[in-house]
């Protein structure tokens, strides 16, 4: 069996490695980015990923999404810092069998790992709690998964252009895809949009 361990940090990436190799008969591979991520995907074809969401150039959201287009796609866990109900479910959607914060104890990421690797979707029990009932969520839920993308490369200081060229898009997209996302969370300004990717409350003030 072969677990693919995608990270951008390298302390998180040798903690979890541990912990899996301590529970678990497994080989484990490590990636730093998404790109390095899909070619291992191809060439070692894992039984399972164990994804972070917010990682440099290439998201999580993204590496899902082309990863569920290979042949014989793995399984995926996410295991990320974000907790908002709209990540969750854009992940979910996007393909992920299993989601598990960074914050979850040693034990819950176990469960999850053995619990997708046996075919079934895990969600850690506080995480379930926040995404409620079918449209009552985070305003965030209106957005899409592209639009998720672009917001999180905002809060990670990234300009119009930069993000442009990490998802290999027109400049005038992005612009265009700022401006609907600030029509649909009642915002006038861009860097209203980089409060709400930092953490902010601004949604639905003028």
């Amino acid at each position: 069996m072969k677990i693919l361990l995608v990270d951008d940090h390298a302390v998180v990436l040798d903690g979890v490695r541990r912990l899996l190799q301590t529970s678990l008969e497994t080989e484990i591979l490590q990636a730093t980015s998404g790109e390095q991520a899909i070619e291992l995907v191809a060439t070692e074809k894992p039984d399972l990923i164990l994804l972070d969401l917010n990682l440099g150039g290439m998201g999580g959201l993204e590496v899902i999404q082309r990863i569920k287009k290979c042949d014989h796609p793995p399984r995926i866990v996410i295991l990320s810092m974000h907790t908002e109900p709209a990540y969750i479910s854009q992940a979910l959607k996007s393909g992920a069998d299993g989601y598990v914060s960074k914050a979850a104890d040693a034990e819950e990421v176990v469960a999850a790992v053995e619990a997708v690797l046996a075919g079934n979707r895990y969600i850690e029990a506080d995480l379930r709690d926040k995404l409620g009932p079918a449209g009552d969520g985070d305003p965030l839920d209106k957005l899409t998964a592209r639009e998720l993308e672009i917001l999180r490369l905002l809060g990670r200081g990234e300009s119009l252009n930069a993000i442009a060229d990490v998802l290999g898009i027109a400049y005038k997209t992005v612009a265009n895809t700022c401006t609907q996302m600030k029509h649909k969370l009642g915002l006038e300004r861009t860097a209203d949009l980089i409060r709400i990717a930092l953490g902010g409350d601004t949604i639905g003030r003028k």
